[in-house]
């Protein structure tokens, strides 16, 4: 085994959270480009959507825009997580890594990532669907209310924040081992296992950041301040750069914590084997280039 990536299995929180920001230091011109490629444009249309839905009138035409905010974000975010997880991939595998190249696998990872994202959607929609028709049944018809009440609570928080956990891990299941949807999260389940309590830390510790600037961001720009509209502005871009950021770095650490799993379950992470798994992306996607490239031709011969 390599021994950059055997030093990643002590790895704990905080060893996790510096292997990130030297992979991105180290790597800062792919990852500057996928980030003012994908997730910039991600968190601009995210933030015109967000204010459109406070200021804007419930048009028809608002509706329309809204749905193809959600589809193109969607799009963005999914081409944004396929090609950070290659590039920490290529990273590790010592291949050459190419701006070219980490856009080359998007076409063959992309529907594994979105399926797997789109189930975890799902299953949380039908975990807080369940939550609450609980809490209403407990509301209805239980004297013992608050007992009962705060009880279930701390357990469904508990079921939320653990299925987070395994999501954040899902897609790059995805990306690595071509699984999606239920496969892909039952692969990330067992990789958590015995490390539920550090991927947890890892999880609130990516979160908190997020959840201080956006509170920031409601209290200064959302709700009425003395703050004029160039420093609500300036405060907007910062929103969409720290957003932007903190994106990158959770899909970089997430990536490093898979490897970190892998290892710490002794599946054997070869840099031989890792290399030839992402080479067959990059085949896959040639092979396609090539099956249309002979397929232009053939038609002007036939017109010849």
């Amino acid at each position: 085994m390599d021994s950059n990536l055997q030093k990643l299995q002590s790895l704990g929180v905080f060893g996790i959270i510096i292997e990130t920001i030297k992979l991105i230091y180290q790597w800062r011109k792919i990852f500057t480009q996928i980030t003012l490629l994908f997730i910039l444009p991600s968190y601009l249309i995210t933030f015109t959507n967000f204010a459109l839905i406070l200021f804007a009138s419930q048009t028809i035409y608002f509706l329309v825009f809204n749905l193809v905010s959600i589809i193109i974000t969607t799009v963005l975010t999914v081409i944004a997580t396929a090609t950070v997880v290659y590039t920490v991939a290529c990273v590790y595998a010592k291949r050459d890594i190419s701006f070219k190249h980490v856009i080359g696998v998007v076409p063959n990872v992309w529907k594994p990532v979105l399926g797997t994202s789109l189930c975890y959607y799902a299953t949380l929609f039908a975990l807080n669907f369940v939550g609450s028709l609980v809490v209403f049944l407990i509301v209805v018809s239980n004297k013992n209310l608050v007992v009962i009440l705060f009880i279930f609570l701390i357990m469904f928080f508990m079921g939320t924040f653990y299925l987070i956990s395994i999501w954040k891990l899902s897609d790059v299941v995805a990306v690595l081992e071509g699984l999606c949807g239920l496969k892909a999260m039952a692969k990330s389940k067992g990789l958590v296992k015995g490390k539920v309590r550090m991927v947890k830390k890892l999880v609130m510790a990516l979160g908190l950041p997020v959840g201080v600037v956006q509170y920031v961001f409601f209290c200064l720009v959302v709700q009425p301040t003395c703050i004029g509209m160039v420093g609500k502005g300036v405060l907007v871009i910062i929103w969409i750069l720290s957003f932007s950021v903190f994106f990158l770095v959770t899909q970089v650490a997430k990536t490093v914590l898979y490897f970190v799993c892998k290892l710490d379950h002794d599946e054997i992470v070869d840099k031989l084997a890792l290399s030839d798994h992402l080479r067959v992306h990059l085949l896959e996607n040639y092979n396609d280039m090539l099956k249309v490239d002979d397929h232009v031709r053939i038609e002007k011969l036939q017109v010849v």
